[in-house]
């Protein structure tokens, strides 16, 4: 076979593949967003805040990241605290802010796949109620 007729092989074969199994796409797949959870706060039936958990990054938002809302004008503000063995690793606060506020989100690079336990607190000056302990996934 002549070289020439090689080549004209190889591109018929090419094609029959193409034919057969499609074209490669020229579409990104996209893949899931991140794990996100939002966690409401209650206290005596009333919605006070929120807690929203971030796992991995997304856009702007850091992973292993927490972000505390106060959402009720009571004169309370919220306090959480990721525990690790008893040692706080991230916390968040909306002390001294007018509701509804937001924090700053709070991060910290944690082992992968674990459970950690989050306290939230009440807190108005030196008074705190412990509200709830919720958990969240690295």
């Amino acid at each position: 076979m002549s070289l020439r007729n090689s080549a004209k092989l190889g591109t018929l074969l090419a094609a029959s593949c193409l034919l057969a199994w499609g074209a490669p796409s020229a579409v990104a797949q996209e893949s899931a967003p991140p794990p996100s959870e939002l966690i409401y706060l209650h206290y005596n039936g009333t919605t006070v805040g929120s807690l929203t958990w971030n796992q991995d990054p997304a856009g702007t938002v850091p992973g292993d990241a927490l972000q505390l809302c106060d959402l009720e004008a009571d004169g309370w503000g919220l306090e959480v605290e990721l525990v690790n063995g008893g040692l706080v690793e991230i916390e968040a606060s909306t002390r001294g802010h007018s509701s509804p506020w937001c924090s700053p989100w709070k991060t910290r690079n944690l082992p992968e796949n674990r459970t950690w336990p989050v306290n939230v607190y009440m807190v108005q000056g030196s008074s705190f109620r412990t509200l709830d302990t919720v958990y969240v996934n690295s």
